[in-house]
């Protein structure tokens, strides 16, 4: 059995910090194939011939949030502790945040940290390698914090509708991304919803809800000719209200006297609702 160990290790945040790169080379050897280790500190100070004290700073280290580290995942941490059946942390056992990503890389070639002096076809090769880097979707994808302080900064709200579409369509379509954060970031930019587009505002705070009650509970909302509406503004609706169509108002037509179908509030239906379609 053994593990990758890049050189990168030693030129990123964790530059001169001996407890904390000693014990992450112990648990990069330790970890199962899912970068889960189930083991006590006092089997990880035996393993390396060290003091308990050692291994606990270390490990207090890797745990501890890094803005400057390369994988923003869980704010920088290195290692998240493990939970129990009841969902809390267990008092030992851990999991290598980064652990996926490192394994899928190709061993036979590093990712360069800079370009100065490379010709285009370096250049080419280095983004191609990027490419391969990419993984799918973490399952315990979430907004960071990292994130939170760059919406705010530029004005970016409902971050949660945002991350419910996102999440949905990235898992959906099989995408692969190299940085999950980045490609969130642009998803809420760029508008991939439509949520500011349909509002007729570039505000970015714009929350889907009810016309009636105001609800912004998004997957309960159905599109109506009256606007969005959640289930019990639909129940409560008298047959017909709002849904006649314009030939039959220019008409003098009654409306239908049975009870309106809700319109799956899909993200495509969105879209042609607001084109007015």
């Amino acid at each position: 059995m053994y593990t990758k160990l890049y050189r990168s290790i030693f030129d990123g945040t964790l530059y001169a910090k001996f407890e904390a790169v000693t014990v992450f080379m112990a648990l990069l050897a330790l970890a199962d194939q899912h970068g889960e280790v189930d083991c006590s500190p006092e089997r990880i100070a035996g393993c390396l011939g060290c003091e308990l004290d050692f291994v606990q700073r270390g490990l207090e280290q890797l745990m501890a949030p890094d803005p400057r580290s390369r994988t923003p995942t869980r704010d920088g941490r290195r290692i998240i502790p493990l939970l129990n059946d009841q969902g809390a942390p267990r008092a030992f056992g851990w999991r290598l945040t980064n652990y996926q990503k490192y394994r899928a890389t190709d061993s036979t070639r590093q990712q360069p940290t800079h370009t100065e002096g490379k010709g285009e076809g370096e250049t080419k090769k280095s983004r191609k390698a990027a490419r391969t880097h990419a993984t799918p979707p973490p399952a315990d994808f979430e907004v960071s914090e990292r994130v939170k302080t760059w919406a705010q900064q530029k004005g970016y709200t409902s971050l949660e509708a945002y991350l419910e579409w996102f999440t949905g369509r990235m898992r959906a379509n099989g995408k692969r991304y190299a940085d999950w954060d980045a490609a969130f970031q642009n998803c809420v930019r760029e508008d991939w919803p439509g949520f500011r587009k349909a509002a007729g505002t570039a505000d970015a705070a714009i929350t889907p809800k009810c016309a009636r009650c105001g609800t912004t509970r998004f997957s309960t909302l159905r599109l109506t000719r009256e606007g969005r509406l959640c289930g019990e503004c639909l129940d409560k609706r008298e047959p017909g209200q709002g849904d006649a169509v314009e030939g039959e108002k220019a008409a003098g037509a009654q409306p239908d006297e049975a009870k309106p179908a809700r319109v799956e509030c899909t993200e495509e239906a969105y879209r042609r609702a607001s084109r007015g379609e």
